[in-house]
Order: structure tokens, then sequence, then C-alpha cells
């Protein structure tokens, strides 16, 4: 009897928006994984949501959130220059690195990293990938015409960023040209940021619109990560009504905060601001 694999991969990338990464399967704690030099150690949690068995694999992969020209969040993966400055592969492990989770139950793998005494101070990171599918034993067998049986086994792939703090780490943030224009009743403003320090940017940036009276008329806050130089996008909801044709004010806070990370996690840095002038015809 014949059998077919198919299998489906979702890719979960960068920044959860939440204190876990939900999938029908499995959930992991935390969305981001923090590691030091003075311990060399942290903590992964991966629990079963299912009614069923489900067989885990963890692994590693470097990559980091760049963007496109229009200051869209993508993953660069292709990077081998920065790969062999920043990354961690090789020098990070995952124990154990396979396992069967039960229904209801939950795991807890330890992510270790080798002391990496040959580079300089700095934060140093991977992507920390989590497949996890039925276990075998609960994959069923359905007979067809013709005597073929078809096994459909659905693997999930999610990933969290892993970062290594060594030494003396600091960060900030440069704001450069920022472009707006307004589509589909939103204010669509891109910015160009570069982080400082030896450490990648992460925090929130909230954008706030006001007119001629100093009144707010719109705004949104979201996080914000920079590893190198990058466009990032925000959009503004406008109002409804619209707005009167004239000149308005954007202005940017960008914040090492985010309600998703302790701030004992995150590298701090000085708040920013940007102020420029918006036309709307």
């Amino acid at each position: 009897m014949k059998r077919f694999s198919l299998y489906l991969f979702l890719l979960f990338l960068f920044l959860g928006a939440g204190k876990q990464i939900l999938l029908a399967q499995v959930s992991l704690a935390p969305t981001n994984l923090f590691i030091t030099d003075q311990t060399n150690v942290s903590s992964l949690f991966v629990s079963n949501n299912s009614q069923v068995a489900q067989e885990i694999s963890v692994s590693f992969e470097f990559a980091y959130p760049g963007s496109d020209e229009k200051g869209n969040m993508v993953t660069i993966t292709n990077d081998s220059v920065s790969a062999l400055r920043y990354g961690l592969n090789g020098s990070i492990k995952a124990f154990p690195r396979q396992f069967v989770v039960q229904p209801g139950k939950q795991q807890t793998v330890r992510v270790q990293v080798r002391p990496i005494n040959s580079k300089p101070d700095g934060v140093y990171w991977t992507r920390v990938i989590v497949s996890s599918q039925t276990a075998t034993k609960n994959l069923e067998e359905t007979k067809v015409t013709e005597g073929i049986g078809t096994k459909i086994n659905y693997v999930f792939k999610q990933n969290i960023p892993g970062f290594y703090l060594k030494g003396k780490v600091n960060t900030g943030l440069t704001t450069g040209p920022v472009t707006t224009s307004v589509e589909k009743g939103k204010l669509v403003a891109v910015a160009n940021l570069t982080p400082t320090g030896n450490a990648p940017y992460n925090g929130t940036v909230t954008a706030s619109l006001t007119d001629s009276s100093g009144k707010e008329v719109a705004s949104q806050k979201q996080t914000v990560v920079a590893y190198f130089e990058v466009l990032r996008c925000i959009e503004l909801t406008l109002p409804e009504a619209g707005l009167a044709p004239g000149k308005y004010t954007l202005d940017f806070a960008y914040e090492t905060k985010r309600s998703d990370i302790s701030p004992t996690d995150l590298v701090q840095a000085l708040p920013v601001k940007k102020r420029v002038e918006v036309e709307l015809k």
C-alpha cells in the first residue's frame, strides 16, 4: 500500500503579540529568549494544547528582521557576513532536542550557549525553531479507491528570537528621513532608523498627528525592532470624516519598552523623539 505524506509548514516570525505564541498544537513561552553570559542557559516551555501527543524538534537558524522599500518587515536569512559576526549557530544547543509531549502536558527545554570568549562584548542572536507534528502512533490511515492509503502529516513550524548578551551591552537609535503619504484613509509614514551601540534596538514607537492648534487627530503605537539600518512603516488611521487640507505635525516617540518583554531583559536606551511636518491636500 502506498503512503503519501503532506507537510504543511506554518512559520510565525519576530515580535509575538502576547505572552505566548499560540497554535492549535503547541504554545511556546517566552516569546523572546534571553541568555546572559552569567549563566549561559535559559528555559523554553513547550506546552501541548491538543488532545493527541505531539512530536517536537528544536533547531536554530540565523535570521533577523529587515525591511523592504515600503518599510514592511521581511526576514533576512541569507546574510552570511552577519551570520559569521553575530550568529550563534554552532554555539547554541537545546536539551532535549527531540521529544514527545503528551496532551495537556508541558516540556521544559534548556537552551545553552557555549561561551564565546573570542568575540567582543555585544548581543548575538539566532532564531529558535520549534517544529511539531502529531505523534506517529496517532496518524490515521484512510483507505481510498484502488487500495491507495493517504497519510496526512501536518508539520507546524514556529520560531522565536534568541539573544545572547555578552559583557557590557548598549543600544540606541538614530532617526533619518521620514516619508509620508495618505493611502485608503491612513497616513502612512516610513522612517529610516539606524541602531547604535553593540545591541539591536528593541522597543516601541508611538506616532501622533496633531493639527495647527495642537489637537491630536490620529495616533498609533507598535513595536519597533532594528538590528541594522532599516525602514519601518507605521500607519495612522485618519478620522472617517477626513481632515481639512493644511499643515500638521507628526511626532514619533521611541522607547525601549514592550508589553510582552520584561524591562530587565531589554537592553535599555534613552527615549528618542522625532518631529516632521506633514502637509495634507
